[in-house]
């Protein structure tokens, strides 16, 4: 049931983003086939779900990822690096997403991040030497990465282009209208690291949102952002 579970996850994370849906298609028939795949390799037990808490690290920096992630509908966590004893976070991990430095986990080399729990969460882990299995006994493994890296490339490509233009209110917009559940679920401070202003420029903003007049709060996102584009 458990790694059932964790297909149905993961197919749910490729229909919620924005992928044509040819490509969502074309996950979608991978994915079967993987999971047909490693039923057949006794493999599927190697997919594990661990109890993870608030403030509990998935990964430290200067250390290689030992396992692999995934999050279910009610997972957060937040990406940082330490620079001079001074966190800055550069990224979030939400629900049925990928929590993991990929990179450093598939090439084995010290990740630059910590990824710390932001919820209570129950969470499917691999461990590296189990997806080394995974993809010798399943070369649709390596097909299904690359289609994954390539759309979270994708992902911060658009994020790079789109915010290097907006200022500070139009920055906190974007985010509130591309991920409203990542605004209801993290804190300010976390928040206004991730945009680069300070918490009490992102209290300013919100409170000239909700001031917005015959607006509710969504459509006053929507109008901010489109007086931009």
């Amino acid at each position: 049931m458990l790694n059932e579970l964790f297909f149905e996850s993961l197919r749910t994370f490729n229909f919620m983003s924005s992928t044509p849906n040819s490509k969502v298609k074309e996950i979608a028939d991978l994915l079967i086939a993987i999971e047909n795949d490693l039923r057949q390799s006794n493999l599927l037990s190697t997919i594990e779900v661990v109890r993870v808490k608030r403030g509990e690290y998935l990964e430290h920096s200067g250390e290689a990822p030992q396992f692999l992630y995934f999050f279910d509908s009610n997972s957060y966590a937040r990406i940082f690096i330490d620079k001079d004893g001074v966190e800055l976070t550069t990224d979030f991990v939400l629900p049925f997403q990928f929590a993991s430095d990929f990179s450093s986990f598939a090439l084995r080399t010290s990740s630059p991040y910590s990824i710390v729990m932001l919820t209570d969460s129950n969470v499917f882990r691999i461990h590296y030497n189990h997806y080394l299995r995974m993809k010798q006994s399943c070369p649709r493994v390596d097909e299904l990465e690359s289609v994954l890296m390539a759309f979270r490339l994708e992902n911060y490509q658009y994020q790079i282009n789109e915010l290097r233009f907006l200022n500070a209110t139009e920055r906190y917009c974007w985010l509130a209208k591309s991920k409203p559940q990542l605004v209801k679920n993290v804190s300010s401070v976390h928040l206004a690291q991730y945009l680069g202003i300070s918490p009490e420029c992102l209290c300013r903003i919100r409170a000239k949102i909700r001031e917005m007049p015959l607006l509710d709060h969504k459509e006053s996102l929507d109008y901010i952002i489109d007086l931009r584009f």
